[in-house]
């Protein structure tokens, strides 16, 4: 007789192929049954050829809800876990779909590589009996080391200077001279793990930093953390000169920053993103950034509202703005630690042992455990 796997899970955005091992490691040694969808993944012949008779294999794009509701649904066994990294929309629908009583077996557990989890239904999922994990601030420092590198590059003119060196146009230095970075202040918008990682690092620097957070924010935590407090975003985008965005979204803070707060901007101000799309109205941003009444100078951007295939933005073309394809926290590093990491949580989560693993969203009686049937 077949021993019954402890739990079916879809992988349905993959690590990057040198990281699939990570991925794979905890999940197969726990006794997972792993189905490995090869979307996105570069050499999908060795995939195949290195993991053939250990998982199944699946090549369906992510972001077709109708064929993900179908690979999920369509064998009529089911799976216990989803897990995804490229913040896939997991809707109702699909939620629906996999906790049904038309499979043999039902939705537990969605995993989710990151701290966001925007793109995941939780209402629903919490409704299902669903639990949602994902791996806040395990690619913290990846991020804050990307918007340093922006504040550099905008502080210091450097692609435009780099277009004109490769034209063999010497451009030397002239008036306005740029500043250098102890002369500025850095306002956080979200001083959460990658945005204290950013500030210890600008501080390092010499730069001033003041933070404005959520209402659990307080003065005595800023002070804590060795930064300025403010009480409002009016009063952090009024006192600093480079604003960085760390901040969820959320209905509180979806285009937390428009044409109002784009205004309220010291003259020479720079903005960065490396939050979420929503979070910054980008046809403001785009306004901004073309009048040159504006006090916002330039802008960095690494999150969008549209993303991948579906990627549009009114900033592409814009001189003043440094655009990148959401990739602050993909450093080999980070991305290796939270494959295994999420990996470990799943199983811990499908085992019954919640202790320590973050929770975005548990069923309705609040507690994440998913102890395994049969």
């Amino acid at each position: 007789m077949a021993v019954k796997p402890v739990a079916r899970i879809l992988i349905l955005d993959s690590a990057p192929d040198e990281f699939v091992a990570d991925e794979l490691g905890p999940l197969l040694r726990a006794g997972f049954e792993v189905t490995l969808n090869l979307w996105r993944l570069a050499d999908r012949d060795e995939i195949r050829r290195r993991w053939a008779g250990r998982v199944g294999f699946l090549d369906v794009d992510g972001f077709d809800e109708a064929r993900v509701v179908d690979a999920v649904v369509g064998d009529g066994i089911g799976f216990d876990v989803i897990k995804t990294r490229a913040n896939l929309p997991l809707r109702e629908s699909l939620l629906c779909a996999a906790t049904g009583p038309e499979s043999d077996r039902r939705l537990r557990v969605i995993g989710q590589v990151g701290a966001g989890t925007d793109n995941i239904d939780k209402r629903a999922a919490g409704e299902r009996g669903v639990v949602v994990t994902h791996t806040p601030g395990l690619n913290a420092a990846a991020v804050a080391e990307h918007a340093l590198a922006m504040i550099f590059a905008l502080t210091r003119n450097l692609v435009a200077l780099d277009r004109e060196a490769h034209r063999a146009r010497w451009r030397p230095a002239r008036m306005p001279f740029p500043p250098e970075l102890a002369d500025l202040t850095l306002g956080i918008v979200g001083p959460g793990r990658s945005g204290a990682e950013l500030a210890w690092r600008a501080r390092a620097l010499g730069m001033g930093v003041i933070a404005f957070g959520s209402p659990r924010f307080t003065p005595a935590m800023a002070r804590e953390a060795g930064m300025g407090f403010a009480a409002s975003l009016d009063e952090l985008l009024a006192g600093a000169d480079v604003i960085s965005l760390h901040c969820p979204l959320s209905e509180a803070t979806r285009d937390l920053i428009g044409d109002r707060e784009l205004g309220l901007m010291r003259p020479g101000a720079i903005l960065v993103n490396v939050s979420r799309g929503g979070v910054v109205d980008e046809e403001a941003l785009a306004r901004a950034l073309r009048d040159d009444e504006a006090p916002l100078t330039a802008a960095a951007v690494d999150v969008f509202a549209l993303e991948h295939g579906r990627f549009a933005s009114p900033l592409t073309g814009l001189p003043n703005a440094i655009l990148t394809p959401h990739v602050a926290g993909m450093t080999g590093t980070a991305i290796r630690r939270a494959a295994r990491t999420l990996s470990e949580n799943i199983v811990a989560l499908i085992a019954g042992h919640p202790e320590g693993v973050p929770v975005a969203a548990a069923h309705p009686e609040g507690a994440p455990v998913v102890a395994a049937e049969g």
